[in-house]
């Protein structure tokens, strides 16, 4: 028993120790930055293979990049080519997340974002916006008057606060989530996956949402007018209210608006394998 006890850190040599897990993740981030001026339309693109990608608006013609790697062995690679930027993480440590790149873009910036694992986050951009990644986490936020264009195999889809924009996803198995996207055009297909649809579409827009085998959820406030048009092979079916459920079982088109409303926006839903849930709180 003496011997076991000797082999135990003394008070002292133990808070030490702790200090220093405590401060080594931290003194082992590398962080860097870069600015780049360029003239309007910039084409950007952001590739990380081991790390998350976060891109927003920098407010003036000025490009700004930060580096921040976590490990050694990483190795960033940028260049310039007039109006066209390429920023690129590499690292020796495969299918770990060891770097991340923060960029900071001009309003009117075509953005290019892609990442093998990590998270890819775009936030009140403009203009055209590619985010691609297999497993990646993919979250689009506060945009207007933008096109979104996203395509993963596995991972989870976000977009919240988007308005009067074109937003095109394309995913095999992950899960594709819809909060607050008004009066845009969306494109929303999964083959296996679970769309989500919440908020108020504001009276405008068209709303294609499609699954081969996962199930769609649709939560719209009743005030708002909209047309929906449902398809489901396994006659699965969940509704509030028992007469538009009547309506939408046959796959016929039915306009849930207001009396008076002139403008409604247009949903067009479809899951050939899995089941449809419309409500309207």
């Amino acid at each position: 028993m003496s011997n076991l006890r000797s082999n135990w850190l003394k008070p002292p040599q133990f808070i030490a120790l702790l200090w220093l897990i405590m401060v080594w993740p931290l003194a082992a981030e590398d962080r860097k930055e870069y600015r780049y001026s360029v003239e309007s339309e910039p084409m950007i693109t952001v590739s990380n293979s081991c790390g998350s990608i976060a891109v927003g608006p920098s407010g003036s013609k000025e490009i700004i990049v930060t580096t921040i790697a976590y490990s050694e062995g990483v190795t960033f690679v940028h260049e310039q080519h007039g109006r066209r930027l390429e920023f690129q993480a590499r690292s020796k440590h495969q299918e770990k997340v060891v770097a991340s790149y923060q960029v900071l873009v001009p309003s009117d910036a075509f953005v290019i974002m892609r990442s093998s694992y990590g998270t890819l986050h775009a936030e009140g951009l403009r203009g055209d916006i590619v985010l691609e990644g297999p497993a990646a986490a993919i979250e689009v936020t506060g945009m207007s008057n933008a096109h979104v264009h996203v395509k993963t195999l596995t991972g989870a889809v976000g977009v919240t606060n988007v308005r009067s924009s074109r937003v095109d996803i394309q995913s095999v198995s992950g899960n594709i989530r819809l909060h607050n996207v008004t009066a845009s055009t969306v494109q929303a297909n999964s083959e296996s996956g679970t769309i989500m649809y919440e908020g108020d579409p504001d009276g405008r827009g068209e709303y294609h949402l499609t699954t081969r085998t996962g199930a769609v959820f649709l939560s719209i406030p009743a005030k708002a007018p909209v047309e929906i048009k449902t398809l489901s092979l396994n006659r699965g079916f969940d509704e509030q209210d028992q007469a538009i459920d009547r309506g939408l079982q046959t796959g016929q088109s039915s306009l849930l608006s207001k009396k008076g409303a002139v403008n409604w926006s247009k949903f067009v839903v479809r899951s050939f394998g899995g089941r449809i849930h419309i409500t309207r709180p």
